[in-house]
């Protein structure tokens, strides 16, 4: 996976989905983010037993290009 995106754009959704996640659980994998890449949008996902927040942010929005030079993937 590899994508160039606006900084701003992603923070926004980032800091979003960070708020499903609590540092103080002890399983490690519900400490973490998925990003996801297809060819629709960015996914971001965050989550923890309780709560799932689930983001997308799209390719273009407004004729303005938010994300460019991508190949898809997961981590």
């Amino acid at each position: 996976m590899r994508f160039t995106i606006k900084k701003d754009e992603f923070f926004k959704s980032l800091t979003t989905v960070a708020r499903a996640i609590s540092n103080n659980n002890d399983d490690p994998i519900l400490r973490n983010i998925k990003i996801e890449l297809t060819n629709e949008c960015l996914f971001l996902t965050g989550s923890n037993y309780s709560l799932t927040i689930k983001t997308f942010i799209p390719f273009t929005f407004n004729d303005q290009e938010i994300i460019r030079d991508y190949k898809e993937g997961s981590i």
